[in-house]
């Protein structure tokens, strides 16, 4: 009986290791809706990351971008890298009047299909860290 539950669990992990992280390309529909939304990206990889769920890393516009469908094309959330210097101003103001004596350390925008552009940034004070969040007008996303 041990032989036979060894097998089926490795049976059952291999087959989830190979439906989640293997090279793999997405349904069409996902294809469709990406090629419209970043027309020229370059570098295109892509992973299922859950059940129905898939994920392309790529380069668009100059910027690595990290973007999630659902396996019937709908755009969930596309992520990128934001330089300290590029971050909107409201933002950077709005974490000094709430977070006095921290430092600013990264940033990502984050583009959601429900809640539109959030900002996540890692801010500094001492030996601490922490991630805060903001709507793109600067009003602070309670965690």
């Amino acid at each position: 009986m041990k032989k036979i539950s060894l097998k089926f669990l490795l049976i059952v992990g291999f087959a989830l290791l190979y439906n989640t992280s293997i090279a793999q390309s997405p349904p069409d529909t996902v294809k469709i809706t990406f090629a419209k939304m970043f027309p020229d990206a370059k570098n295109v990889s892509w992973a299922k990351v859950g059940p129905i769920l898939w994920e392309g890393s790529f380069v668009y516009e100059g910027n690595t971008i990290v973007t999630k469908f659902a396996e019937d094309g709908t755009w969930i959330h596309s992520r990128k890298e934001v330089k300290i210097p590029n971050l909107p101003q409201n933002i950077v103001a709005a974490i000094k009047l709430k977070h006095p004596g921290w430092v600013i350390h990264k940033a990502k925008k984050i583009e959601t299909a429900k809640e539109g552009i959030i900002y996540k940034v890692e801010i500094k004070k001492d030996l601490i860290n922490k991630t805060v969040e903001y709507k793109e007008d600067g009003t602070a996303i309670a965690k």
